[in-house]
């Protein structure tokens, strides 16, 4: 593994623990509700969404960024549903950060991985 992984996976490895204790807390301080049920529960089953199948088959062959991606589904910005989605991608490695060392970052783009080409051929 060259530095540039070995950079990539120990920060995925501790974006994906954040957002792990993130979810963790709002359910112990009770912020589950009956809300959680349409948001969360459809980015929980969001690998099978017709959605996630949309989203992916927009990378064919270039970087999107979220608004991007955001104006292909015909909204004006992206929602909170659209970032838990491209979360729930990038965890399950089917998209990739353009710029890995910088998630912040406002020229942020992603690009689909070979999983990724793999479940749109599949699909």
């Amino acid at each position: 593994m060259n530095r540039f992984e070995s950079q990539h996976t120990e920060w995925k490895e501790s974006w994906r623990d954040d957002l792990l204790r993130g979810v963790e807390s709002g359910v112990e301080s009770g912020v589950e509700s009956g809300v959680e049920s349409g948001v969360e529960s459809g980015v929980e089953s969001g690998a099978e969404s017709p959605m996630t199948s949309q989203i992916l088959g927009f990378f064919a062959g270039e970087s999107l960024s979220k608004a991007q991606i955001a104006r292909n589904l015909g909204k004006a910005k992206p929602s909170r549903y659209l970032n838990d989605l491209m979360a729930k991608l990038l965890l399950a490695d089917q998209v990739e950060f353009t710029l890995p060392d910088k998630p912040n970052s406002r020229l942020q783009k992603y690009r689909l991985t070979e999983k990724g080409r793999r479940m749109i051929d599949e699909g």
